[in-house]
């Protein structure tokens, strides 16, 4: 008996070692070394090929997955070979490899539909098929793989809707379906996944309402639904998820209000609905959305006053509200974001001065408040940051940026500012400068004074007066090109 199962064991050695020859995928490996010593091989005490695993290796010139014979790896339980260049289609014949559990090919340039045997993994737990090319419809069997936890189907070109015995999949903790162009409603069915922890579903071709019983998912904890054709109003009952951290609606068609519920998701750390209809105004209880770090309503038809409660936002580094309706002032108390980094507030209707508590805030490096009906003047400590956009105001008085001046973007343009320039020969950092359609005078600013300057506009401004040293090397230029000729 025991010679038997030696012969066995050597047999299955030798159709394992044939085939992982057959590849050609280990070119620099040692034959004379047993199969199980040579790289990403990993076998059991019986010297199977339980794993294949293989990152970013040199598998030969155009390595195709179907060169691997994988009727002779009976207990393969990993194989994993990611950015290795792998081409051709999964073959029928992975439906074999019945104690697979773990499956990555993520990065390749794999193409073709899935094969219908791979549904006959049902212990697979680990399925990651990510970065490829694959097309069409999903297998309806793929319900079959009811161990799934982790499915990752992103960037690729599948298409078509989503099958509704995807549901079966019930232990999915993480499913990732982004940058594909599936299609067409969300099954209700889908709210069956109750496991879920992850959802990524941006950048395909969904549309219509969100299903009610979606909110189900209370174990969700990121969700993003952008770039979608999504309709209808925001669900009230968003507001079941309350693990949620990570919420990306934008790119949408959604319309109407924003819920005054959403505050209560309490562990929210990044908020984004842009680009999408919604109306009316931000409700003042989401100031108490205190974990969150980035908000971005950007691009819809926002309307009414910034309330004051949104500066109560203390761990805010994004705030971008631009591209709505919002009208009134700046709120003052500002100063309160001490976090700030980015703030975008341009091309909405606000009113009165730039606060000094936006102008004092120590993280800030980025502030766009352009196409706005702001009035006053600019202060001059705004020159900390790197990126300033104050364009399309009804802005007054001289210029007065302090040292250290770190600014790289600014524009000041379709204002009504006063005075000269000199206050700008301290902004060596500056890329981009457009003064244009403003009530400057003295001298212009010669762009050799700006090493970094890729961009200046001050025309329009008819007080000022050309730079001298620019005029002197014009001639000094003209009468060179004279003596050439």
């Amino acid at each position: 008996m025991l010679s038997q199962t030696t012969t066995a064991n050597d047999f299955n050695q030798s159709l394992q070692a044939k085939a992982l020859l057959a590849t050609k995928w280990w070119p620099y490996a040692n034959t004379s070394d047993h199969y199980c010593k040579w790289h990403g091989i990993v076998c059991n005490k019986e010297r199977s090929v339980i794993e294949i695993s293989l990152y970013r290796n040199y598998l030969g010139d155009r390595p195709h997955l179907g060169s691997l014979d994988f009727s002779s790896f009976p207990n393969l339980v990993t194989l994993d070979i990611d950015y290795c260049g792998l081409e051709g289609s999964i073959p029928e014949q992975i439906g074999l490899l019945s104690n697979l559990t773990y499956l990555s090919l993520w990065w390749n340039r794999l193409t073709g539909n899935l094969p219908v045997s791979l549904t006959n993994l049902t212990r697979l737990e680990y399925l990651d098929l990510s970065f490829n090319n694959f097309s069409g419809g999903l297998p309806v069997s793929l319900a079959n793989l009811i161990r799934l936890e982790i499915l990752d189907l992103s960037i690729n070109h599948f298409s078509g809707g989503l099958p509704v015995s995807l549901a079966n999949l019930t232990r999915l903790e993480y499913l990732d379906l982004s940058f594909n162009n599936f299609s067409g409603n969300l099954p209700d069915s889908f709210t069956n996944l109750i496991r879920l922890e992850y959802l990524y579903l941006y950048r395909n071709n969904f549309s219509g309402e969100l299903p009610d019983p979606f909110t189900n998912l209370i174990r969700l904890e990121y969700l993003d639904l952008s770039e979608n054709n999504f309709s209808g109003k925001l669900p009230v009952s968003l507001t079941n998820l309350t693990r949620l951290e990570y919420l990306v609606l934008s790119h949408n068609n959604f319309s109407g209000e924003l819920p005054v519920s959403l505050a209560n998701l309490t562990h929210l750390k990044y908020l984004v609905i842009s680009k999408n209809k919604l109306t009316g105004p931000i409700p003042p209880s989401y100031g108490s959305k205190l974990n969150l770090t980035y908000l971005d309503l950007s691009t819809n038809q926002l309307n009414a006053s910034i309330p004051n409660e949104i500066t109560n936002l203390q761990n805010l580094v994004t705030l971008n509200l631009g591209d709505n309706n919002f009208d009134g002032p700046i709120p003052s108390n500002f100063c309160n974001l001490s976090q700030l980094r980015y703030l975008n507030l341009g091309m909405n209707s606000l009113s009165g001065s730039i606060p000094l508590g936006i102008a004092n805030l120590m993280n800030i490096e980025h502030v766009d408040l352009n196409h706005n009906s702001l009035v006053g003047l600019i202060h001059g400590n705004l020159s900390r940051i790197s990126y300033l956009n104050v364009s399309s105001n009804q802005l007054s008085g001289n210029l007065s940026f302090q040292n250290p001046c770190n600014l790289k973007h600014l524009d000041l343009s379709m204002n009504h500012m006063t005075g000269d320039l000199t206050s700008l020969l301290d902004c060596s950092a500056l890329e981009y400068l457009d003064l244009r359609s403003n009530n400057f005078v003295g001298e212009e600013l010669n762009n050799l004074e700006f090493p970094y300057l890729k961009f200046l506009n001050q025309s329009l401004n008819k007080n000022l007066t050309a730079n001298a040293t620019v005029q002197l090397q014009s001639r000094i230029e003209k009468l060179a090109c004279f003596a050439v000729l």
